[in-house]
């Protein structure tokens, strides 16, 4: 073997590597809420959900309920998940 093949350059690098383009998803467009076949919940939950801990119903209660995890229920009222349903 020569020392050249085993040896890697900064320009190896550099090289453009083969698949998708940086940034793009690998797997095309996610499926968003009830869409996506893990989904429990509906977005007319997600929406009631919200009203609910607006006027108060506490976060653990609220995931008792749908039969989700507590730190989901934050996500959700939080919009950090299910942000497209308004």
């Amino acid at each position: 073997m020569k020392c050249a093949t085993l040896t890697r350059t900064v320009e190896s690098y550099l090289k453009a590597k083969p698949g998708p383009k940086p940034g793009t998803p690998k797997n095309g467009p996610r499926a968003l809420g009830a869409s996506n076949g893990a989904s429990v919940l509906t977005e007319a939950d997600v929406i009631r959900l919200r009203k609910l801990a607006a006027l108060g119903t506490p976060q653990i209660n609220l995931a008792k309920e749908y039969g989700i995890a507590a730190a989901t229920v934050s996500r959700i009222v939080t919009r950090k998940a299910w942000s497209h349903v308004k």
